[in-house]
């Protein structure tokens, strides 16, 4: 028997845990998830109350009876309370409900239903996710009240200010995703002591200063993303110690300094397929154990850095899992390395805009699954290998569109044929085909 008792008016809420026997799941528009029970069940469980409201199995729904699914009545997941409401259907949640809610999802809310006097009333509250609120409230700062959360996913909620220093209270929190919000200011390095972290997602905010030093303590993380941020400071070294780590991402910030995890090929990352640290201010030379250290790699991206007369390693030749390999406009210079023919997965290679000199190597002919291939910007000189026109999976090659690579000859090699994918290719950017001169 629900209990009645005066609540603060709050957002729009819709409330997921498992569905009870008694209703069926229907779907009845592109907004709402809805549910349906039978007339003997709203009987038992509706009819009575006024307001009439459900509680079961951890879902709470305003019910309302609908002409057009006949007697039975429609169950809208939609509380703890909208402002356009009435306050006498908050009056029917009582503290005995909050203490078994498992799952708060909140859609497009007024982010007061996440305030102090109200979110740590959830007793045993593991998933909290929200997306595209349509308000600008802060986090509250004692969210770690929540004990029991495991899983926080706020994305796209308009929140400013700072992440909560509370959280590093969570002791079960293992998902944290608070990516393009509003949030200003420092990671703050208390959370570094949630040490269940797997996922821990912070893109597209305004987060300044650096990358917590200690971040290494979340031995657990397999997913780091931070990109689009404003982040500075060097790439603290502990985080080699997260040898979990699946995927991390660092783009769009102004981090600087050497790479510091790719001198010690006993701390290997087994695990990480997906590498992107484009769009900082990285320097130094490029690591020559990357493929010791990061085996799986699948896509390596450090373009538009600043790394100083830097070349590309032939041991990245060894890196067989590769499918995208980007260093544009970062700095590098020497030859291309004969061995990166060996990346037999490759789908795009972009090398662009750098001070790579000499030839283009033949070896590239044997990258069979290529479809993007950038080469442009640089000073290579020679002509184009014949044997390029055997990658028939081509849809983008910049040979020599705009500047650069002055050296390299013009004229379609002979053997190259109009069927081939690379020949329209170089025909569009001013290539010659010899036997049409002649």
């Amino acid at each position: 028997m629900l209990q009645h008792f005066p609540v603060e008016i709050v957002a729009s809420i819709f409330l997921w845990l498992s569905i009870p026997d008694a209703v069926r799941q229907r779907r009845l528009s592109h907004s709402f998830n809805s549910l349906i029970c039978s007339d003997a069940f709203a009987r038992r469980h509706v009819a009575h109350h006024n307001p009439p409201i459900v509680y079961c199995n951890g879902y709470i729904f305003l019910a309302k009876q609908s002409a057009s699914i006949g007697p039975h009545y429609y169950l809208r997941m939609l509380l703890l309370e909208n402002p356009t409401l009435p306050p006498a259907y908050a009056r029917a949640i009582t503290d005995a409900l909050f203490s078994t809610i498992k799952e708060l999802y909140v859609a497009r809310l007024n982010m007061l239903a996440l305030q102090s006097h109200f979110i740590h009333r959830f007793k045993s509250i593991k998933r909290l996710r929200g997306y595209g609120a349509t308000s600008s409230l802060e986090l509250p700062t004692d969210l770690g009240k929540c004990e029991t959360l495991e899983n926080i996913s706020l994305t796209q909620c308009n929140i400013p200010g700072s992440i909560p220093v509370s959280l590093s209270d969570l002791k079960n929190l293992s998902y944290l995703d608070l990516s393009e919000n509003c949030l200003s200011g420092h990671i703050p390095s208390e959370l570094t002591l949630c040490v269940m972290l797997t996922h821990l997602i912070l893109n597209n905010n305004q987060l300044d200063g650096p990358i917590p030093a200690e971040i290494g303590k979340l031995t657990a993380l397999q997913i780091l993303c931070l990109q689009n941020n404003e982040l500075t400071g060097g790439l603290p070294a502990s985080l080699s110690h997260c040898r979990s780590l699946t995927k991390l991402d660092l783009s769009g910030n102004s981090l600087a300094g050497e790479l510091p995890w790719f001198q010690n090929a006993d701390l290997p990352w087994m695990s990480l397929d997906y590498l992107d640290l484009c769009r900082n201010q990285l320097s130094g030379a490029l690591p020559d154990q990357l493929d010791a250290i990061c085996p799986a790699l699948e896509t390596l991206n450090l373009s538009y850095n600043r790394f100083t007369k830097a070349s590309i390693p032939p041991t990245w030749g060894n890196l067989v899992n590769l499918l995208e390999l980007d260093l544009a406009w970062c700095g590098i210079v020497g030859e291309i390395p004969e061995e990166l023919g060996n990346l037999g997965r490759l789908k795009s290679l972009n090398l662009g805009l750098n001070s790579l000199r000499g030839e283009i190597p033949k070896s590239f002919g044997m990258l069979a699954q290529l479809q993007k291939l950038s080469l442009n910007g640089n000073c290579l000189h020679g002509w184009v290998p014949v044997e390029l026109a055997q990658l028939q999976s081509l849809i983008l090659a910049n040979i020599k569109t705009g500047f650069g690579n002055a050296g390299i000859v013009t004229t379609i090699p002979e053997g190259m044929t109009p069927d081939s994918r690379l020949y329209e290719f170089l025909w569009n950017q001013g290539f010659k085909d010899a036997e049409l001169e002649e």
